[in-house]
């Protein structure tokens, strides 16, 4: 947790860490039966954030294609 919480820290917009400390408080939720409703609660934050941060990756990475290829279509 602490090597996961440090990456985050120092790149917030790192969805591939994000989604792994949501497997892990997964995982931990297996094992404690007082704090489970808590350790689902921040798996399931950390998989939104995850899923939202790759989604913006992927729609940036989309407009970076298409400004490329209208650039390569301008001068043809």
């Amino acid at each position: 947790f602490e090597y996961l919480n440090k990456s985050i820290a120092a790149k917030p917009d790192y969805s591939e860490a994000h989604s792994y400390l949501s497997l892990m408080y997964r995982e931990k939720q297996k094992t404690s039966c007082s704090d489970a409703k808590k350790f689902e609660a921040d798996a399931q934050k950390e998989a939104k954030i995850a899923i939202e941060l790759a989604a913006k990756a992927k729609a940036e990475a989309e407009a970076k294609a298409a400004e490329e290829a209208a650039k390569g279509e301008t001068k043809k």
